[in-house]
């Protein structure tokens, strides 16, 4: 029943010269698609000069498309080596210019370095030195902010000074109280030993 059902629909196709023309131009196109680039070019070129494979001048024609893909294949992949290598050679410049910068920059850094330490010994105020040390970081700065800076600096260089003059200061004190009750429990004079530290403090 299928079998006889599918006659009747072809039979009806057969009919209409429309949908029959659909069908072939979608089984042509499906056909080509299944074919490689080098075979839709030989049928088209067969089909041009109205003649078949099977012919003498179709094996010539075959022949000369066939060549004509592997030239073209060649020059392709010619053209790609090329490509690669000018890439190649491209990414190797760039490489090495970057390589020749950094390197350029870094003898550039160190000059600087130098110099800056040079500066550092050659200043005497210990706040314009700790400037000097911070240039780099003060690039950018406004002056109201490297001002800010520098008073900051000398603040803490008072403080630095006020905390070692105190760590001093104790330290004599600790000295001479132990001297004064090492030289009491000795049974040396009170007096004395008071006189004796207090010169050796001066």
């Amino acid at each position: 029943a299928a079998i006889a059902g599918l006659g009747s629909q072809q039979e009806a196709l057969g009919s209409n010269p429309a949908a029959t023309g659909v069908i072939r131009g979608l089984e042509q196109e499906i056909d080509a698609l299944s074919k490689t680039a080098e075979q839709r070019e030989l049928d088209q070129r067969l089909q041009k000069a109205g003649v078949t494979l099977a012919s003498q001048e179709g094996q010539t024609i075959a022949a000369l498309v066939r060549e004509r893909f592997e030239v073209k294949a060649a020059i392709e992949a010619e053209e790609e080596a090329r490509r690669k290598a000018e890439l190649a050679a491209n990414r190797a410049a760039a490489r090495g210019i970057l390589e020749q910068d950094t390197a350029r920059q870094r003898v550039q850094d160190l000059i600087i370095g130098l110099r800056d330490e040079l500066d550092v010994l050659r200043e005497s105020d210990p706040v314009q030195r700790e400037m000097i040390r911070l240039r780099e970081q003060l690039a950018a700065a406004t002056p109201k902010e490297t001002k800010e800076v520098e008073n900051l600096i000398a603040a803490l260089n008072l403080e630095d000074e006020a905390r070692r003059d105190f760590e001093e200061n104790a330290a004599i004190v600790r000295g001479a109280v132990s001297d004064i009750v090492s030289g009491l429990r000795n049974g040396e004079n009170a007096f004395e030993v008071l006189a004796d530290t207090a010169l050796r403090a001066l």
